[in-house]
C-alpha cells in the first residue's frame, strides 16, 4: 500500500485506502474509519506525514520501495525509480464514487490520470472503481480481504513484488478480529512486505480513558481499543497474524529522533501553542509496523536512526 493522501484536517474519516506497487511496489492501507464522520478543530500537527517518513526512506533504499504521494512536509524523491509502479487506494465503494466525481470534475486531477495512462481508453465513467496504468481506485471493505484482493488483482495487482503497507487509524476501528484478518492476509499475501500502522497506543491509561470517552460522545466507537492498550498488545497482533517481525514507538520519541532541520521545518508549518497537550498527544499515538523479506531485499533494517529495532 502506499502513503496516501491524509485524512481532512480535523476529521475522522471513513476511509481505508490500499495501495500497492512500484518499480517494486508498495500496498498501502490508509486512514478508514468505520463509524460515523467527525469534524472537529484542525489537529495541533499532522504526524502522519513526518512519522512514517523515517522508515519509508531506509524501506525505498533497501530495494526501492514507495507507495504513492510523498508524506506532507518531506520532500519527495526525485528518482522516478523510486515511485510507486503503480498506487492502488482502497476505500468504502461510498467513498470511492465521491473521489471519483471530484476526479472528473476537476481538470487538474484527471489530466494526470489520462497523460500517464496508455494502455486503451480510460474510463471515468464507472460509479466507484477506476483504474489507470499509474493509479486504481478500488471501492471495497477491508473487513472483507478476499473481496479486496480479487479487486486489486483484477487492477493488476502482483503479490510477488515488494510492497508497503501504510495505515493511518484504521485498524482501531475495525474489531481485533477484523483486524487481525486483514493483517492476516496481508501476511499470506505478499511475499516480501513492510506494514506500517498509526493509531492510538497506551488506551489503558487516564487520558487514554477519556480519549475514548470523547470519541464515544460524539457516536464514533474504537472497536479494536483492547489491541492499543499498550505496545506489546500492538505488537502482538502482528506476530499472532503471521508477520515474523514486527515493533512500535510512540508519536513523542519518533518526534525526539527527527533530524532537528526537520523539526524546525514541521514547526515553522504548524505554529504550537499547546505543548503539553501536544505531548500527552504524542504518548497516546504511536507507529508500528511489521515485515517480511523472503527476498531478503534489507527490510531488516528498516528502523528509525538507523539502529536495529528493540523487539518488544
Amino acid at each position: 500500500m502506499t502513503c496516501a493522501p491524509l485524512g481532512a484536517e480535523g476529521s475522522v474519516r471513513e476511509s481505508a485506502i490500499v495501495r500497492p506497487e512500484l518499480p517494486e511496489p508498495a500496498v498501502c492501507i490508509d486512514a478508514p474509519h468505520y463509524g460515523p464522520h467527525v469534524c472537529g478543530r484542525a489537529p495541533l500537527m499532522d504526524p502522519m506525514g513526518w512519522g512514517m517518513a523515517p522508515l519509508l526512506e531506509p524501506a525505498m533504499k533497501a530495494r526501492n520501495l514507495a507507495g504513492g504521494p510523498w508524506p506532507q512536509g518531506t520532500d519527495a524523491p526525485q528518482d522516478q525509480n523510486l515511485l510507486p509502479r503503480k498506487y492502488f487506494e482502497i476505500d468504502f465503494p461510498t467513498i470511492t464514487a465521491r473521489k471519483l466525481s471530484i476526479i472528473r470534475s476537476k481538470q487538474q486531477l484527471a489530466n494526470p490520470l489520462l497523460e500517464t495512462h496508455s494502455s486503451g481508453n480510460l474510463n471515468l465513467a464507472d460509479r466507484s472503481d477506476l483504474d489507470t496504468d499509474r493509479y486504481a481506485l478500488v471501492g471495497a471493505d477491508l473487513r472483507e480481504p478476499a473481496i479486496v484482493e480479487e479487486k486489486l488483482r483484477r487492477c493488476g495487482l502482483n503479490p510477488k513484488l515488494p510492497t508497503v503497507l501504510l495505515a493511518e487509524c484504521v485498524l482501531v476501528y475495525m474489531a481485533p478480529s477484523q483486524s487481525c484478518q486483514l493483517l492476516r492476509w496481508a501476511a499470506d499475501t505478499f511475499q516480501t512486505a513492510l506494514f506500517l500502522s498509526y493509531e492510538q497506543v497506551n488506551l489503558g491509561d487516564r487520558f487514554g480513558q477519556v480519549m475514548i470517552e470523547n470519541l464515544r460522545q460524539r457516536h464514533c466507537f474504537l472497536a479494536g481499543a483492547m489491541v492499543c492498550h499498550s505496545f506489546k498488545t500492538q505488537v502482538k497482533r502482528y506476530l499472532d497474524s503471521n508477520w515474523p517481525q514486527a515493533n512500535a514507538l510512540d508519536m513523542r520519541d519518533v518526534y525526539r529522533r527527527l533530524p532537528k532541520d526537520d523539526v524546525k521545518r514541521i514547526e515553522a508549518l504548524e505554529f504550537l501553542d499547546e505543548g503539553e497537550l501536544l505531548q500527552q498527544l504524542l504518548q497516546h499515538y504511536c507507529i508500528s509496523w511489521a515485515w517480511k523479506d523472503q527476498a531478503g531485499i534489507g527490510l531488516d533494517s528498516v528502523n528509525f536512526d538507523g539502529r536495529p529495532p528493540d523487539l518488544l
